[in-house]
């Protein structure tokens, strides 16, 4: 959808372009005079650590994995053509950690409630079952997370419920602990050096592929129809959340290599001109 590819469209940041964007003179460890925003979205490939010092990890409610936020819902066809109706739903999440995978020292911390997952692979469960053919936690969540009624009716007692052999839709979406992730959000780091993800807030003006940055200090006519095209592309639908994606597909693979022959090519060639 519009959401993968305005996110693939944004080019993946790591470890050393963290440094020179947030330099940490003297060292994660010392002590800070003023909060430091990164001012731009960033998109990067990290490892589920696990939840926040002093919390504990979820159990997703159907499959019961370890993980850090989760959401799960069982619908039912009311009508032939007609969308399902919820019957029963529930959502939890802790704040947890996050490690760079090209650079495991470096940690980030992030709220649960700032997270909207998406494209959810390894985390996503699916099922359709009757109810009383379904595990006999599943048919505990039904029971206990019920949803309202739609208007004018009542849902069935559990022993109505086993006799039903109408299909129930059971899904899951959950962020599993020690999963590799993309991330997208603005970085902070507070003033005592601890790095946080929050969701960005203001103007997009982030490098985009094939796209040059916005540069505030020109002049209008020097910045052109570029300043009108860097408008009529930010990407609204990347603010007000984290968002979060444990598709392998969206994650780097032959990249670091190729980046890795440019930067011996450069080197290279500088030695020759030196």
């Amino acid at each position: 959808g519009s959401l993968r590819s305005t996110i693939q469209a944004q080019r993946r940041s790591r470890a050393t372009d963290l440094q020179k964007l947030m330099p940490s003179s003297g060292g994660y460890d010392c002590a800070f005079s003023k909060p430091v925003s990164s001012k731009q979205l960033l998109r990067l490939e990290v490892k589920i650590e696990g939840p926040d010092t002093g919390l504990a990890a979820l159990r997703a409610p159907l499959t019961g994995r370890q993980c850090v936020l989760h959401s799960a819902a069982v619908s039912k066809q009311l009508h032939d053509g007609m969308p399902a109706v919820p019957v029963a739903f529930s959502a939890s999440s802790v704040d947890f950690i996050v490690s760079l995978l090209d650079e495991k020292e470096t940690r980030i911390h992030i709220k649960g409630e700032d997270v909207s997952l998406f494209d959810t692979v390894n985390g996503k469960c699916i099922e359709r079952t009757t109810f009383d053919s379904a595990p006999d936690s599943w048919q505990d969540f039904v029971l206990t997370h019920r949803s309202a009624a739609p208007q004018g009716q009542e849902w069935a007692a559990s022993s109505s419920l086993r006799a039903d052999d109408a299909n129930l839709e059971f899904q899951e979406a959950s962020l599993l602990v020690g999963s590799t992730v993309t991330v997208i959000g603005e970085l902070h780091r507070g003033v005592d050096g601890q790095l946080s993800m929050k969701p960005w807030q203001g103007e997009v003006k982030t490098s985009w592929r094939g796209k040059k940055l916005r540069e505030p200090w020109r002049t209008s006519w020097e910045r052109g129809c570029d300043e009108k095209g860097s408008r009529s592309s930010t990407p609204e639908v990347l603010k007000q959340k984290v968002f979060i994606s444990d598709d392998e597909k969206l994650l780097a693979t032959k990249e670091p290599e190729v980046e890795g022959k440019l930067r011996e090519c450069a080197g290279g060639l500088g030695n020759f001109l030196g």
